[in-house]
Parts: C-alpha cells; structure tokens; sequence
C-alpha cells in the first residue's frame, strides 16, 4: 500500500501571470501499513577531520509535467553517507536509487557533489525533499534546508472552467479527470481512498485606472490603480515600474459581479520631479597623458523616476548604460575611456533626463592630450568619402613627416574614403608645434586641414642648492636658509624637501620664474640638525625626477639622550656602574657627578678611583661606589573591574611598583566565601597574571593582588572579576502562575526575575501578542540590583473574561535571552507539592524534603510547615512509605509527585556496649567517696516517689482530657506554638503534631503516609497485625498504652497518617 499524505494541486490560468494553489486532502477508508524508517546507513570516513558543511544546499524548485528537476547539494569534507530523504523517506545512498528508477544522484563525488536529479516529473514528485550527510567518527550528522519541487500540470479556462490531472490511490497508472466550475466541488473514489476539492476562481484580466489623456506635469501627484476583478479568493496584485516592484501601495478589497466574487484594487501615488544636473567625477585636469585609462563615473541625484543617462564624445554616443539606486535617489553611469592622441581637444558630455525633464540636462568636459618626450605618437586622419579619393599629408610645423599607412575604402555615393595612421616620436623640440592633416584632392585642386597643437612632457633638466658649505661650523639656535632651484622641463617641476628621508612640512611655497622654479627652507638649528641630510627633488609629469643635497655641521652644548636610564640596581655595598648617554658637538666635554646635591671631586672616597674621568660623546661610563636603598613595594590593578563571558579565559592583571622586582613577588587570594579554582598565576617583569580558564559564575567576586618583595609592607590591591552571562529567569512553581479574582474589584501582580550581567531588559507578551503598557489597565515596572533584574507587570481590576491569559516575560541581553509563561488564572486550591524525596535516614528516624506547589492565590499551609523535616521515634530495620501535600482555605492538593510514594527502610539498631555491675560497684567505689555515694542514693530516692506521683495525677489529668477533645473531633495532643512558628516537639523521642485550625475529615489524610511504625509511637499508627504480634513479643509489661481520643479519628489503612 502506499504512504498516505497531504497533497497541493497547483492550477495555472492560460495567459494569467497569478498562480493559485488548491490542496486537497485524502480521506482513507482502510487502513494502510506505513512504511518503515529504513535503517540507518552506514558511515564512511574518507580521513577528513574536520566538520562536515554545506556548501550549497537545496532550493525551491518549480518543474513543468514530464521535465527534467535537479535540486542541487554540495557538501565540503564530506565524511558520512550522503543521501535524499523524500518527505520523511530516506532514498538510500546509491547514485542510481532503487525503487525510484526516474530519480539519480549526479556530481563529482570527490568535488562533494550529490546533486538530485529527477526525470520526467511526476505529480508524486511534487514533495519535500532534504539532502542530509549522516555521522562519522569526526563529524556531526548535518541536514540541509527542505526544498520543494512544484509540478505544474494544469491549466484554467476564464472563470474557473478548467481541466487537471491527477494519480491517485496508489493504483498504477490511474488517472483522475474532470471539469470544475467556480464554486463547485468534485471528487473521486477508489478502493483505497477518496479525493476531493473544491474550485477557485482565477482573476479575469487585470487594468490600470490612470489619466493618461493629459501630460503629467513636474512636481504635481499622480494616482494609478489596478484592479484585479472577480476571483476567489480574492488575488494579490505586485505593481512594477520598468521592471523595479513599487513599495507602498495600498490595497483594497471590493465586491465582484458575481456572488461571492472579489475585485482587488491596488493604489500607488507618484511624484513627478525632474533630476538634478549631472556630474562628472574622475576627471580633475583637463590635461591626460596620451595612453591612460580614464575610468569616469556620470552621477545624477534626485528625480521621480530617477533619471536616464548616455554618455557622448564630439556629439557620438559612447554609453547609454546606467544604474538606478533607489535607497540613495541617485542614477550612475560607469564609462571606460582609454585616451589617445586623437582625444586631443575632445569633449566629453553626460546627458540625463527622465519623464518630465523639460530638455536634457548635460555636464562637459575638454580633454587635452599630452606626450611624453620620447613616446611614440600614434596619430590617425579619416577623410569621409569623395571622389577621386583625396590623399593625406602630415605636418609638424612646417615639417612634413612621410611615414603614414593609407587606406582606402568604397564609401558612399560611389566615392573613396581615406585614412591615415601615422607613428611618430616626440621630441623635447617639438613642444608647442602645430600638428596638421591635410587632405587635398588633385582633381578638384580642393583642400581640407584639422590642426592641433602638440604638447610634449620631459623632465626638469637642473637643480642646485644654496646652502652654507659643509665645513663651516653653525651655532645651534642660529636661522639659516636653504633654497632649492630647478630649471626646464615641461611643465615646470614641483620641488620637495626632505630631512634624512623625510618630508619637510614646514618649507615655503613653491615660487615660478622664466622656465624655472625654487622653493625655499628657513631653520632654527637644533642637534638634530648636525650632519643631517637635506635633499630636495624636482618632479614633474614626465615622471622622472632628479635630485641635490646637502649637510650642515652644528655645534650645539651637550644633551642628555631621552633614552637615558633613570634606575640602576645594586645590592648594598657592591659596586654601582653609573652608565651617561650624552651628545655634543665638538666632542670634547666634561661631566660634573653629583651625590645628594653634592659635587663630587677627585679624590672623594666614594668614587672607586678617586678620580673624575671626562666623557665621550654618545656613551660614557663612570663607576662609582653608591648607596640605593630599597622600596617596599606599592602595586595597582591594571584594570579595574574585568568583565568575562562566561566560559572565556579571564586575565586579571596587577601592577607593582617596587626596588627590587623579585621572581614570585605577586600572589593571589580570593576574598569570597567559598573556594574556587584559582588559575594559572605568572609574573612578566613587574607585572602579575592571573589567568582563569572556562570561567564560571561562581569565579565571579573579588581578588586580591599582593606584591612583596621581603621589604615591609606587602602592597595589596583588590580587582574586580565581573562574569557576564545571559539571563536566567525564576522559573519555579511559584513562579508560573499568579491567582486573583476575575470579579473586576483585584489587583494581580505578575513578577519575572533575572539573573545575567550585562543589563537585562524585559518585553512582555499576552496570549503571543506584545503587550502596551499606553493601556491604564497594565503598569509595568523594572527594577535592577547588581545582577538581579525583576519586571513586575500589574493587571488592574483583574477580569476573568479580559485578564485570565498566558502572559510572556522575555528577558535578553547582549548575551542571549530567557523566556518564561506566567499563567494568570482563578483562586483555587493549592498546586501538589513536588520533589519529594529522602534526605537521611538512621535506625529512628528519616529526613524528609520537597518542593511546594503553586499556592492556589491564597497563603497555603503545610500540616508540617516545613519543607524539610525529620520524622524521629521510628522503629529499627522497618519499611515505611511517605508522602505529602498542601491546603489552604479553598481545599487541598493532590499528594505531591502524581501521588507518588516514598519507601524508606530505616536502619538496624546499632548495639551498645553495656558496663557489668562488677565494673560499676568497682567504679563507683574508687571514684566517690563513701559519704557522696550515700548523700546521692537519698536524693535520687526522693526524687523518685515525687516522679511517681506526677505520672500518676498526670495521666489521670491527660485521659479527662483526651476523652473530652476525642469527642470534640480533634486529632491534635498538643497546642502549636504560634510565636514561634513551630509545632514540632519531641517527648520520649516522639514526634507530635496539631493545628489551631479545624480539618475537615478529608483534610486529615495529610502531609506523612507511613506503614509498619512502632506500636508506642504518638505518630504513627502501625497495622493491627503488627502491634498484635508486637504485643505477643513483648508482652503486656511492655507494652505503652495510647491515650484514647488522640489517634483514633485517624483512618486507617496501610499506613497511619501524619497530621500537623
């Protein structure tokens, strides 16, 4: 049998440029067997290590019955099987696939490529197809996007009469054929199923709504409709405007001609504006080198529509390509030009106009061609058709150059054309010369020139430089001019100064004379300035450039270089060597040491040779004997605080200041309050690390820096670790639901809280809609302390029909975001409790925990209010069983975890090591004296008769009382404490429990579910049989009796009930 699924019938018009879907469903009358997920294929390696990627991946594909698809799918380091899946069925991983003889995978597989390829499509081809490349050992399994195939196969009549094709049932070759009206349904039936559908209407032709009758006029608005009448359902028109879809039209929807027809009218406005004039950019001079490439960009801004540009030269169009972009308002056109020397003289113009221009609006330019001295000029003359065909002379000057090419062509009206290329190279003395065509015809004794004037480019030819002479010494701080002359070339040269390679910014202007130039330098004269190298070039469009050069000698007083070390270490009374970076010019100079402000002379004890030696220029070393005290160390953070995300490397860095800087001198201490992995702690120099790898929120807190140097005080500084992580709402029980009334009289709060850093912010959602806080009805309120964030939303005069909804917090930040439902409903009783489980358990006694529910809306109680708790006096080696719940003043949950229950065994008694008597007598003999032993004996004696008659008067007093509240219903032996808040309290090891408040008999199956407690427990009730057989054991003397009334309201079942 086969798959049953959802079908899509795609209709197409004849001459409709709309498509409209129809899907039919298939209703099975009889079962049919599914076929089962084909195993998992398996996995091949081809040794790449890495993840596996698409490359390219499957796209929506629309195929004509009977053509050939090919969904296309690439996959890089291809380590898993690669294979098709066909809604949901996997096509197995062979190229020719079995089953489905049309289809075939195609490609290099070595390139990645398994690409689908599906032969005369089929209406059953019309499916959702995924290429999916399944897991290896160094990969993940991947699954590309779904694609799918659209098999169009019918067309429609006018007004919905049409005819389609459909396979159905999975019979071989059925064919399902009928004609449909507007409106009405068909159908067809087989032994596997029935199909049927009902009919749409196609619009009838579309039409524009504009007045074209009167030409639009600049800056006036225009309106034009179209209207796509009578369809079902109704059709969704897209206005284009020379190819380009128009945003921001309005629709409308309107009756049709027909019943139950609809006519789609869509609106779009125009402003008509002519554009601004255009501009020409990429051309700054006038004059271009005869051989450079031109590339010219023509832009036009504004106008509606934007306007159309063309591009010309001397009247011919070059270019009638151009750009429209919409976003910016401008229209662009690109133009290539490659200039030659023929472009001499030539104009360049960019035209644009669109609509409503009143004539084009034109920007040009003249071009004039140069050469460069030495290049070969390629020059051509065209002479249009005569007859007899004239010649061509070329002229320089009065020159005439003879090397030129001919060519001769048929032209119009049976006449000849003429051209000449001629190749000439240029001299410097031929600047400024006329260069001429002329054609002459020696039949009609006729003449005709084009002349223009040749333009040649080389270099300058001289350059000199005033400057002092190098020999001669200048004082440092004196002025002194440096002037640069440069002489021919064409055009004059532009001059550059540069000090040791760089340029001069502070030099004059440039200043021109008769075929010449000089730029001059005014300085002050510095150290820097000795022995410099200054150099002035001169350059111009020729391209090659000449160079002079000089250097000056300053004399200047000593410097001390800026590099000069300002600490030396020494460990006391060793010996100190001092070192002087010092420059001068002459040389020779003197040092004068200094100590404390104190001029040391030759023979002072505290230098090593008693002598003061002079220093050389550049570096000079005197040792000396000096005392340097050492610094107790001061340090600071780097950077204060240091944000992380969470899971980074964190590096928290300190910075000591300190003589001397020893290795280890940084440590590290966390000054929160629990331990946490420290890092990896280094030291570069005076600098402290502190890497934290994988950082966790729990490394979040204050760090301490110490820096010690063994010389008192340690220096400390604290740093900061601020750990960013996204959001983390509260997403308790408590949390979920918020109660109130739906009489229109409460209020109801809805609380969201996040945790994450950086700062949170909150957007709020009502049944998946965004919610406006404009309406009175809701207040919002955001309030943030450190890493906590709460969004507190109140619902004001809470309306069951308005308000009870699912609200949705949304908390994000830079990092990510948390989503959390708040469902606002009706007061009611309390949510089971959850989480029950077992905490500890010893021979006697078993601790206990879990999670309260939703409270209901109103203060929920616990008959032990706890949510954790010991249950003491149990029995040794005894199975009991557990469970708890909640009530408030509407009713009672259901016991907690579905009405799970708890089994807990306690453990065996542990035996205890009893002394004998004769160690006891042997004790107490040498360890009281006689007169002690005989003083306590009475005394315990006493006491004892008094304890006697408290028992006896105070079970009297405690059987009135318990027949007296066991006829009043209560369950309860002992007042709660209210002050305190507690109503546990321990007698004879024994757990009690009661209430102030009345419960009902319902309620009193509550908190605690146990079996097989021990007989003398106040609470517990264990099974009849046992306390039976528990009673044979031990017998009447054994055996507590239980004050009536207390329990005996209590039901019994397995397991005695709790109540607090």
């Amino acid at each position: 049998m086969g798959r049953w699924r959802r079908r899509m019938l795609k209709f197409v018009g004849r001459g409709r440029t709309a498509r409209h879907e129809y899907q039919w469903h298939k209703r099975a009358i009889c079962r049919s067997g599914r076929q089962k997920d084909a195993p998992e294929p398996q996995h091949h390696s081809t040794g790449t290590q890495a993840q596996q990627a698409f490359r390219s991946e499957p796209r929506n594909l629309t195929v004509r019955m009977g053509a050939t698809a090919v969904l296309r799918c690439e996959v890089l380091r291809a380590s898993g099987t690669v294979q098709w899946v066909k809604d949901g069925l996997l096509l197995g991983p062979q190229r020719s696939l079995p089953g489905f003889p049309r289809y075939s995978m195609i490609g290099n597989p070595k390139r990645g490529q398994y690409h689908l390829q599906i032969e005369k499509a089929q209406l059953e081809d019309d499916a959702l197809y995924e290429c999916q490349a399944g897991r290896s050992e160094s990969s993940h399994a991947i699954i590309s996007g779904s694609a799918w195939i659209d098999v169009l196969s019918f067309l429609f009549g006018d007004h919905g009469e049409g005819f389609f094709e459909w396979g159905g049932g999975g019979v071989a070759g059925a064919i399902l054929a009928a004609s449909l009206s507007s409106g009405k349904k068909a159908g067809f039936s087989d032994i596997n199923g029935r199909w049927e559908g009902v009919a749409g209407v196609p619009p009838s032709k579309p039409y524009f709504e504009v007045d074209m009758a009167t030409p639009w006029v600049a800056g006036k608005k225009y309106t034009v409709a179209c209207i796509a009448p009578d369809a079902k359902p109704v059709a969704e028109i897209t206005l284009y405007k020379d190819g380009v879809e128009l945003t921001g039209a309005e629709s409308f929807t309107m009756s049709g001609s027909k019943d139950k027809l609809l006519n789609m009218r869509v609106e779009v406005t125009f402003l008509a504006v002519p554009p601004q004039p255009p501009v020409i950019v990429g051309l700054e001079r006038e004059e271009v080198k005869a051989g450079r490439t031109l590339i010219l960009e023509c832009v036009s801004h504004g106008g509606n529509p934007l306007a159309t540009l063309h591009w010309t030269k001397n009247g011919d169009v070059l270019s009638m390509t151009w750009d429209e972009d919409i976003v910016a308002q401008k229209s662009s056109s690109v133009l290539v030009l490659k200039i030659t020397p023929a472009d001499n003289q030539a104009v360049l113009c960019c035209e644009s106009v669109n609509l409503v221009s009143l004539s084009p609006l034109s920007v040009s330019r003249k071009i004039t061609v140069l050469s460069i001295e030495g290049q070969d000029l390629e020059l051509t003359c065209y002479a249009t058709s005569s007859n007899p065909p004239v010649q061509i002379r070329w002229w320089l000057g009065y020159k005439e150059l003879n090397t030129s090419v001919v060519v001769m062509e048929e032209g119009a009206n049976g006449g000849m054309t003429t051209m000449s290329n001629m190749t000439h190279r240029v001299s410097r003395e031929e600047d400024g010369l006329e260069l001429t065509c002329e054609a002459f015809n020696k039949g009609t004794r006729f003449s005709k020139t084009q002349t223009s004037k040749l333009s040649v480019y080389y270099p300058p030819q001289k350059i000199w430089l005033d400057t002092p002479p190098e020999d001669v010494p200048l004082r440092s701080g004196s002025t002194v001019r440096l002037v640069c002359f440069a002489t021919g070339g064409n055009p004059t040269g532009t001059l550059t100064w540069f000090k040791n390679g760089r340029v001069v910014s502070h030099a004059q202007k440039q200043t021109s004379f008769d075929r010449g130039a000089a730029r001059e330098v005014v300085l002050v004269l510095t150290a820097s300035d000795n022995m410099a190298t200054y150099r002035c070039n001169a350059k111009n469009e020729a391209e090659k450039t000449i160079s002079a050069q000089a250097k000056l000698m300053v004399h200047y007083p000593p410097e001390f270089k800026p590099e000069q070390p300002t600490q030396v270490q020494v460990v006391e009374d060793d010996i100190a060597t001092i070192p002087l970076l010092v420059s001068a010019n002459p040389e020779e100079l003197s040092c004068i040491w200094r100590h404390h402000r104190e001029k040391l002379v030759k023979g002072d004890s505290r230098l090593c040779d008693g002598s003061i030696n002079q220093v050389l220029v550049e570096l000079s070393q005197q040792p000396c004997r000096v005392i340097l005290l050492s610094d107790a160390p001061s340090v600071k953070a780097e950077k204060d605080p240091v944000f992380v995300n969470l899971g980074d490397t964190a590096d928290l860095i300190c910075v000591a200041d300190a003589n001397p800087v020893v290795s280890g001198i940084f440590s590290w201490k966390f000054l929160g309050e629990q331990e946490v992995e420290m890092g990896e702690e280094t030291q570069e120099d005076e600098s402290g690390l502190l890497t934290i790898h994988d950082v966790t929120r729990v490394h979040a807190g204050l760090y301490q820096c110490t820096a010690d140097n063994g010389i008192a005080p340690p220096a400390t500084v604290d740093v900061r670790l601020v750990v960013q992580f996204k959001p983390e709402l509260q997403k308790g029980a408590q949390w979920r639901k918020v109660a109130s009334r739906g009489d229109g009289t409460t209020t109801a709060e809805l609380v969201c809280q996040a945790e994450g850093i950086p700062r949170v912010d909150f957007s709020w959602e009502r049944n998946g809609v965004h919610m406006d806080f404009a309406n009175p009805r809701y207040e919002e309120q955001t309030v943030s302390e450190g890493s906590f964030h709460t969004s507190t939303v109140r619902v004001v005069n809470v309306s069951a029909a308005l308000d009870y909804a699912v609200f949705s917090c949304t908390a994000r930040n830079s990092l990510g975001e948390d989503r959390l439902d708040i469902q606002l409903v009706s007061t009611n009783h309390p949510d089971p409790p959850s989480s029950f489980r077992q905490v500890s358990v010893t021979h006697e006694s078993v601790t206990l925990e879990w999670i309260p529910g939703f409270n209901g809306g109103l203060q929920q109680r616990f008959r032990i209010r706890a949510t954790f708790f010991t249950v003491t006096g149990l029995q040794p080696d005894t199975t009991y069983n557990f469970s708890v719940n909640a009530l408030n003043n509407i009713g009672e949950s259901g016991y907690a975890d579905n009405n799970a229950v708890l089994t807990i065994t306690t453990k065996e008694k542990p035996e205890l090591e009893v002394p004998t008597d004769d160690d006891s007598v042997s004790h107490s003999a040498s360890g009281l004296p006689a007169y002690l032993t005989v003083l306590l004996a009475g005394v315990f004696g006493v006491m004892l008769v008094f304890n006697s008659l408290g028992c006896y008067f105070g079970a009297r007093w405690k059987k009135r009382r318990g027949q007296t509240e066991g006829r009043g219903g209560s369950v309860l032996d002992i007042k709660k404490n209210e002050e305190e808040g507690s109503s546990q309290s321990t007698v004879s090891n024994s757990n009690k429990y009661e209430s102030g408040e009345k419960i009902n008999a319902a309620a009193q199956r509550t908190l605690l579910i146990d079996s097989g407690s021990e007989t003398d427990s106040h609470v517990y009730e264990s099974y009849a049989a046992v306390r039976a057989e528990e009673r044979r054991n031990k017998g009447s003397s054994g055996t507590r009796k239980r004050e009536k009334g207390s329990w005996e309201n209590m039901q019994r079942h397995r397991g005695g009930w709790i109540n607090r």
